[in-house]
């Protein structure tokens, strides 16, 4: 929840609201990163950044890519010092890029990577929640 809470913050310029799991009718704005000293212009490059993750045609995540909708997102593998379950694979993102709707973590326990795991995962759901949308 916290890292995309994160992602949120970042996508919308900056303003970290109330996280839930059903969103309110009016959001709760809990901090502006830009009135802490984070510039707009850092933001966006991070914003860019995620984008480029997975739409950049030699990009490791690039199988990430959606026809239907622009995700951005950054995937990971961390190891667990386990050696019968050695990794645990996540992804973060958002989409729509230019006007983000949805923001979201995936975190699968034992997986093999981020990019073959978590992220096709992330992709579903973004997809398939933004097609309810009618985004």
């Amino acid at each position: 929840m916290q890292l995309a809470s994160m992602t949120a913050t970042v996508t919308n310029g900056g303003k970290r609201f109330q996280s839930h799991l059903v969103q309110e009718e009016k959001p709760t704005l809990l901090e502006d990163l830009t009135q802490s000293g984070i510039s707009a212009d850092h933001l966006e490059v991070v914003r860019e950044a995620m984008w480029r993750a997975i739409n950049d045609p030699d990009a490791p995540a690039s199988k990430l890519r959606s026809e239907d909708v622009a995700i951005a997102g950054k995937t990971g593998t961390a190891q667990t010092g386990k050696v019968d379950r050695p990794f645990r694979a996540w992804f973060i993102g958002f989409a729509p890029y230019e006007n983000p709707r949805l923001a979201i973590c995936v975190f699968v326990e034992n997986g093999e990577s981020g990019s073959r795991v978590a992220g096709p995962i992330a992709k579903t759901i973004l997809t398939r929640w933004l097609a309810l949308l009618g985004e």
